[in-house]
């Protein structure tokens, strides 16, 4: 008892680590197999570069996976960013880096919960051979905060790691709960722990399962 109770506040404490913890840089792999293969998380792409940066490049895209067009350096990003719900998972690029960088750290500031930017942008990506389309296929701005990929619906594997009794949910882990299986570490799930075999001591609590991406 005095195990998992330990085990629980040490989660509380990482789980609010994680509510305010810094965007991440993705891979081009990882991004590649979020396009094409679908990810355990619906999530929006966002090209921050300018609209005229597109009509002479190309952008990130599949056809199932269409992302949209927020200008930071024309300031239509900082304008459109408080249509997307904070639990939304938010992937970013721009041409190499620092813009998309620029525009998560604003995110992070609102308190958005899962935002990655793509690592050398959409230069590295080119260069890469990363697919890409022609912008025909950009996401309208009015179409926020629809996702630009829903979530892959099969093959993911999930497992309960740890038990937290109901008196300590704060705000922010019931902030998460509505967030289930976007953060990279962690899939939350609002499942009492009566259902468990021998948790009948711990009435009311979470089961939080590490999400296979």
């Amino acid at each position: 008892m005095k195990t998992t109770f330990g085990k629980s506040l040490l989660l509380i404490a990482l789980l609010a680590c994680l509510a305010h913890a810094a965007h991440r840089g993705i891979s081009r792999d990882t991004l590649s197999t979020w396009i094409h293969q679908g990810a355990s998380f619906a999530f929006l792409l966002i090209d921050v570069r300018d609209s005229i940066e597109l009509d002479t490049t190309a952008i990130i895209s599949t056809d199932t996976c269409r992302p949209y067009n927020l200008s930071y350096r024309q300031g239509v990003f900082q304008q459109a960013f408080s249509g997307i719900p904070h639990n939304a998972h938010v992937v970013l690029y721009c041409r190499t880096g620092p813009r998309s960088g620029s525009a998560a750290a604003l995110l992070d500031g609102a308190g958005f919960l899962y935002v990655d930017t793509l690592i050398a942008g959409f230069n590295g990506w080119r260069t890469w051979g990363g697919s890409m389309k022609n912008d025909s296929l950009l996401k309208s701005r009015g179409d926020l905060p629809a996702p630009s990929m829903n979530a892959r619906t099969t093959g993911i594997g999930i497992r309960p790691v740890f038990l937290i009794p109901a008196p300590f949910r704060s705000s922010k882990i019931l902030s998460l709960i509505s967030a289930q299986d976007h953060h990279p570490e962690f899939a939350i799930s609002n499942i009492l722990g009566r259902n468990l075999p021998g948790s009948d001591r711990l009435p009311a609590t979470l089961i939080i399962m590490p999400s296979q991406r």
